[in-house]
């Protein structure tokens, strides 16, 4: 196995993250409203549905969502684990890199790749549909304090809209408190592609360190 390729996903992750956190996004928004019902699932107030357009397409997201959350406690679980060095000699980092999927039956439905370095803790969830994509949700920490939070919603191997919400490491403001805005870097910027990369990297890894 090469370790590069190995942790690509935790390696690009972890540098976009140390070098984004508190820039990244103005808290002040009032674009986007938090919603109660289901925590990780948030999206913009939306005023009118028809067939087939972005909202539809959301609630089929938040739908799948709390079909596997309600039944996580029924799914298999699978873990893997990989901690040592990357990079070349002189540039070394140490990488602690955990995984944990979810599969009902022989479909996989939820991969929680977590990893860290110098006190940040990342953790992606990747939410599955028979097989495909539908649902990332991306966490940090800093010394064990939320600091950011981001939501992709994906349908059909596309990235239909994107949510953040972020605060300084050293703000004394709760993430809790802050309204989710337009991730407009993930939905038309330059990180378009950089979620999908991220989960197709994870499943890698998962899948060969899995069961050693």
């Amino acid at each position: 196995m090469k370790k590069n390729k190995l942790l690509l996903s935790a390696i690009t992750l972890l540098i976009f993250i140390l070098s984004s956190c508190g820039g990244g996004t103005d808290n002040n928004s009032n674009n986007n409203e938090n919603r109660e019902e289901n925590p990780k699932i948030e999206t913009e107030e939306n005023k009118t549905t028809t067939e087939n357009t972005v909202d539809d397409k959301i609630k089929y997201i938040k739908e799948k969502f709390s079909e596997i959350e309600k039944n996580i406690s029924n799914y298999e679980k699978k873990d893997a684990l990989f901690s040592g060095t990357v990079g070349e000699e002189g540039q070394e980092y140490y990488v602690h890199t955990e995984w944990l999927a979810f599969y009902n039956g022989d479909k996989i439905t939820k991969l929680v790749e977590s990893t860290g370095e110098e006190g940040y803790w990342a953790e992606i969830s990747y939410y599955y549909d028979n097989g495909k994509l539908f649902f990332i949700f991306h966490e940090l920490e800093f010394d064990g304090y939320p600091i950011e939070e981001s939501r992709i919603y994906i349908y059909d191997g596309k990235i239909i809209d994107a949510l953040t919400k972020s605060v300084d490491e050293m703000s004394e403001e709760s993430l809790s408190d802050v309204k989710n805005q337009k991730y407009d870097e993930v939905l038309t910027g330059e990180l378009k592609d950089m979620y999908l990369n991220w989960e197709k990297n994870a499943m890698e890894g998962f899948l060969e360190n899995v069961d050693k």
